[in-house]
């Protein structure tokens, strides 16, 4: 029934032992093996998107405030002393018609602070109180701001004032 020299080409469970591709079958069958992953991945990345999009996000208040159109305006008073200090005055954030006396006056006594010590701010008299530390003491600014009238801008204020109040005496050796 068997004969001598036939070649066993499987073993007892039945798998082949050694089948040799041709160089045309290797790739047929990566590219079958590619082809399987390239639709795998297409169909999960569908289900992916999908579900990112059809997820309802919510949006956690941590500090209990209400979220309002305008940024809150201690945080406006913060960037309005740090343009002091970098000297970089924009001119959606600063009325033009103190602009350049305020460039002016900067020029002649930069604002350099190590910190800001304290911010009050009087939503009723529309007015910030800051105070800075820099190497000879302490410099209080007092900040006038309006929320911008103009369409363009709806959502931010406006600095429309900016004097220096005396708090300790800056210049003893002068």
């Amino acid at each position: 029934m068997f004969s001598k020299n036939k070649k066993k080409s499987s073993n007892d469970e039945g798998v082949p032992l050694d089948r040799s591709f041709t160089l045309k079958e290797g790739f047929e069958i990566q590219n079958r093996n590619l082809k399987i992953l390239l639709a795998i991945f297409l169909i999960g990345s569908v289900i992916e998107r999908t579900a990112v999009a059809l997820t309802p996000t919510f949006l956690y208040i941590r500090s209990g405030e209400i979220i309002s159109k305008t940024m809150p305006i201690e945080s406006f008073c913060e960037q309005v002393i740090i343009s002091f200090k970098e000297k970089h005055y924009n001119s959606i954030v600063i009325d033009p018609a103190i602009k350049s006396a305020l460039t002016a006056a900067l020029e002649n006594d930069p604002v350099r602070y190590e910190k800001i010590e304290s911010l009050v701010v009087s939503k009723e008299l529309k007015i910030c109180k800051v105070v800075v530390r820099d190497e000879l003491g302490l410099r209080g600014f007092v900040l006038s701001y309006e929320i911008d009238s103009r369409k363009e801008n709806p959502f931010i204020y406006k600095l429309t004032d900016a004097s220096e109040e005396l708090i300790t005496s800056r210049n003893i050796e002068e």
